[in-house]
């Protein structure tokens, strides 16, 4: 009889394990050392100090090794972890994914972080030939299922999601020649939009990722790959930008009870094209009507809803606005050849907007031009926007709900341009 009861507990624990929740952890890049939020969420989701058992996966970075180093460091010596372990798969190392040991030591790790670089690189080497997922693959999406975090910066969180992936590119490239699912955008081989229609990894569905975000202008390419992969089998209709020094945290993946929290500096930019107008015209992109948020520190969006809670220490901006008129820029996307660099325009537009008592509206153009392209900024009537001085940092922050914008192409602007 006690050998019964003891059977039937085991496969009661086996059973709330298959079930656990999946938590991500996903890093825009330039994760500071002194980030603890972030870090110590990483440990916490996977144990706690002295307990988590932290797989590191370098394989995007072109120094996998010394990439490890520096997270093993992290998180056993300033964090706390118990252990980490280098997962040995890189661009040089494919065969590592077959390995069994390798698959055994992946079974044993109770979080898993992905480190920076290219994406390219991750895909390229978790999967056999033909896009099957590789025996390793399978293992850390077991341990996933299972309750072990999954964690990544930069290239380490764009290549999570089962949709389509980003690859390279910059806005005013993406919004003039468009997304081309090639390694080598043919209208401009440099800084042209590109992108992997077999997605990531797939451990988050219907969500296209993006990173380093409002610093380096990359709303125009997220809203363009969005809009030109929305019918594809791996398209989704909701595009996600994470800012450098700050995480986007989803908790309970892959149910009716997925939520996001913000954590770090910055905050994550969502753009959902549920109910956007594309032009018909492919050579001459327009888009109306796209849904955009921005959210910081102790943000929440409910990802089954749409419902977003902003943080308790924050107060509504309506009557407290700092200026009487919004702003505009002529380099809304923050494009690398101006000079002096001019980083995060179109967050500083946006946010500005709502900081301003008299407008409702106002506008950005790219830098490059033949042809430049515009933003349309609006409130609308759900446009909700709150503030408050950020607890780790002191700087103040806003964040803003159902901001509508539109893009075109045009020689001229409705606001003075």
């Amino acid at each position: 009889m006690r050998a019964a009861v003891i059977f039937l507990y085991l496969l009661y624990l086996a059973a709330a394990s298959a079930n656990a929740a999946k938590n991500l952890v996903l890093v825009g890049g330039g994760l500071s050392d002194h980030n603890e939020a972030i870090w110590n969420e990483v440990v916490s989701l996977a144990g706690g100090r002295g307990v988590a058992k932290i797989g590191v996966v370098t394989t995007a970075s072109s120094d996998p090794w010394d990439s490890y180093l520096y997270y093993d460091n992290m998180f056993v010596n300033e964090y706390g972890a118990a252990s980490t372990y280098y997962v040995p798969i890189t661009v040089n190392s494919k065969e590592k994914n077959s390995d069994p040991d390798v698959v055994n030591n992946i079974h044993q790790q109770t979080g898993f972080f992905f480190g920076g670089g290219d994406q390219s690189r991750v895909t390229e080497s978790w999967f056999l030939s033909g896009r099957v997922e590789s025996p390793a693959l399978i293992a850390l999406k077991e341990r996933y299922a299972a309750g072990a975090v999954i964690g990544g910066t930069s290239a380490g969180t764009a290549c999570q999601s089962s949709s389509v992936m980003v690859t390279g590119g910059l806005s005013w490239q993406g919004l003039v020649y468009g997304a081309c699912a090639c390694t080598s955008h043919p209208d401009d081989p440099r800084d042209g939009l590109t992108y992997d229609p077999d997605g990531g990894l797939g451990v988050i569905d219907d969500v296209v990722l993006d990173t380093h975000f409002s610093e380096r202008g990359r709303e125009g390419r997220l809203i363009r790959l969005v809009a030109d992969t929305m019918g594809q089998s791996r398209g989704a209709e909701l595009g996600i930008g994470v800012d450098e020094n700050t995480a986007l945290v989803i908790y309970n993946v892959g149910t009716n009870y997925q939520w996001g929290l913000v954590l770090g500096e910055h905050g994550v930019f969502f753009a959902d094209l549920d109910h956007a107008v594309i032009g018909s015209n492919p050579n001459m992109f327009t888009i109306q009507y796209v849904d955009c948020h921005y959210l910081t520190e102790k943000d929440e969006y409910d990802f089954y809803s749409g419902e977003i809670t902003f943080a308790s220490y924050k107060t509504n901006l309506i009557g407290d606005e700092m200026y009487s008129k919004a702003i505009t820029s002529s380099n809304v996307f923050s494009h690398p050849d101006r000079r002096p660099r001019q980083y995060g325009e179109f967050k500083r537009v946006a946010v500005n907007l709502f900081d301003s008592k008299d407008d409702t509206y106002t506008c950005g153009r790219s830098y490059m031009s033949n042809p430049y392209y515009y933003v349309d900024f609006f409130q609308i009537g759900k446009s909700k926007a709150y503030h408050g001085s950020h607890p780790n940092y002191g700087h103040h922050q806003i964040s803003y709900s159902d901001m509508e914008i539109d893009m075109f192409r045009s020689s001229h602007s409705n606001c003075g341009l």
